[in-house]
């Protein structure tokens, strides 16, 4: 960590201490009132970049591990209150967010999370009346998960035709939202279903069907 740079100094919720080596690389190092622990961050690196820049601990609340490595990436979550944000970084998506505590979040997990569909590429984002996160993997594939309060969280294939289909023809705006994630059929085909109550199909003789 090097030297201090700084005193340890009180701060809402809990104290902070910076350290630095000589190649200016900073460290802060967390102690949370709440939970009685201590954890750094590397403030030199991507995660803690993008946490300072966010706002840090007035924001993010504080870090209940140290940065950690995770499938090809890193990881580093925090907490504020009830409120929990994990930060993962890959050297294809850079570092994004995620709601620790969110449908989005519980679905990417559940179906394997970085080692199945990747690391987030972008930042959970609001779409209509609900939201959906990018995630894409060391090889290129790319899975978007939407979520609303009649569907809940399903996942598509962003690259497929099924998802451009969708975009095309209103997007959430005419056919809703997902209530099924993209489906492989006994057929070959592929298909997806929506809150509109329409279903979309895909076979390699007829393209995508309604």
């Amino acid at each position: 960590y090097g030297l201090p740079t700084m005193p340890e100094q009180g701060i809402a919720g809990g104290a902070v201490q910076r350290f630095g080596l000589t190649t200016g690389q900073t460290t802060a190092i967390y102690w949370s009132a709440s939970s009685g622990k201590t954890h750094a961050v590397w403030e030199a690196g991507s995660i803690g970049n993008r946490y300072n820049a966010g706002g840090g601990s007035g924001a993010f609340g504080f870090p209940v591990e140290d940065e950690t490595a995770y499938a090809y990436g890193a990881r580093q979550v925090f907490e504020n209150g009830s409120r929990q944000t994990h930060f993962y970084w890959s050297k294809d998506t850079g570092t994004h967010l995620m709601n620790g505590r969110g449908s989005i979040f519980a679905q990417w997990a559940s179906s394997g999370g970085a080692h199945t569909l990747g690391f987030p590429s972008t930042d959970e984002q609001a779409v209509s009346n609900g939201s959906v996160q990018f995630f894409k993997t060391a090889s290129g594939a790319e899975t978007g998960i939407w979520w609303s309060p009649v569907s809940g969280s399903h996942k598509l294939n962003s690259r497929g035709a099924l998802y451009r289909h969708w975009v095309s023809n209103g997007y959430t705006r005419s056919l809703g939202f997902p209530t099924t994630d993209e489906q492989a059929n006994p057929d070959g085909s592929y298909s997806v279903t929506f809150t509109s109550g329409v279903t979309l199909k895909w076979t390699a003789r007829g393209g995508v069907q309604t």
